[in-house]
């Protein structure tokens, strides 16, 4: 069953909306200046009320949104459909950065032309915080606080995509295992914070770090050649090498291996040629960096 308002219900639905402290209602001209909005748009950071001219729809906006929302705009002008909900943060400068969405919509003036546009803005506030805080739990890992394996292959398909010089490592700690089996496992999770803290200690700002699985760990270089990675993968080894880090018991030294290369046109051979060069690594006995371009290792 359908509803059907008359003119009182009409009445009272547009004091609902005009008494709302959360969505946003606007009516701009065809210029794109707004000359009438509910109280609530002070929410952008614009009190209306103390205005001597509205606001542009664009400066509602973030920089980067001001061309979607701006399309939009023209696009009701021009008498298409409402396009979807258009997510946005609102201006930093002026509200710290929330987000909102909007939707728009054309005005008629009674004789089949259109004379503005009518605008409805909703928080996004608390919806878009818990997406974010979920997008993060899915890509980061827990122990360490790094990105995880997932997040690792996302940033390696955004280099192969970009056609970016780069390269990547698999740092492997030698010995973990035996770290859990003498020593418990609660023992190897704080050794691998530590290791990862040591991993952000040695590598510059621009090189990501994740944690791709077990004691092992991926570093993305982007931009850099292998020759260039290769010598902070040097450094990795050295250091913890010259650290004389040893297990509790003193029965065996803490060392690591790393498989280098570079970032190739397929992501998953890219990942296959790094694990192959770990491997060789560890095959060498451990405390080494082997991989491509070059044939040869480092043994230290």
């Amino acid at each position: 069953m359908g509803l059907y308002f008359d003119s009182g219900d009409r009445l009272a639905i547009s004091q609902l909306i005009l008494e709302s402290n959360d969505e946003i209602i606007f009516k701009t001209d065809r210029d794109g200046f707004v000359h009438e909005a509910t109280p609530a748009i002070g929410q952008l950071g614009f009190p209306l009320a103390e205005m001597l001219i509205g606001p542009h729809i664009g400066d509602l906006v973030d920089g980067q949104f001001r061309n979607a929302v701006e399309t939009a705009f023209a696009a009701a002008l021009g008498g298409h459909r409402p396009a979807d909900w258009i997510e946005f943060r609102s201006p930093s400068r002026m509200t710290g950065g929330r987000w909102f969405a909007m939707r728009i919509t054309a005005l008629t003036d009674g004789r089949g032309g259109t004379c503005g546009t009518l605008g409805i803005v909703r928080s996004r506030g608390e919806a878009r915080q818990l997406e974010e805080q979920l997008f993060r739990a899915e890509l980061t890992d827990p122990l360490t606080g790094l990105t995880n394996r997932q997040a690792w292959q996302h940033m390696i398909a955004h280099l192969v995509a970009s056609e970016t010089p780069s390269s990547l490592a698999l740092v492997d700690i030698d010995f973990f295992k035996a770290i859990n089996l003498h020593h418990g496992l609660a023992a190897g999770d704080e050794f691998l914070v530590g290791f990862a803290d040591f991993l952000r200690s040695m590598s510059p700002e621009d090189v990501s770090i994740s944690r791709v699985g077990g004691s092992r760990f991926g570093l993305l270089f982007p931009g850099w050649s292998a020759e260039r990675a290769r010598g902070v993968c040097r450094e990795v080894v050295e250091v913890l090498d010259s650290l004389a880090c040893a297990d509790w018991q003193g029965r065996f030294a803490i060392t690591a291996s790393i498989g280098l290369t570079h970032v190739t046109s397929d992501l998953d051979q890219t990942v296959r040629t790094a694990e192959a060069a770990l491997r060789f690594a560890r095959a060498k006995g451990g405390n080494t960096v082997a991989g491509v371009p070059f044939a040869g290792s480092a043994r230290y």
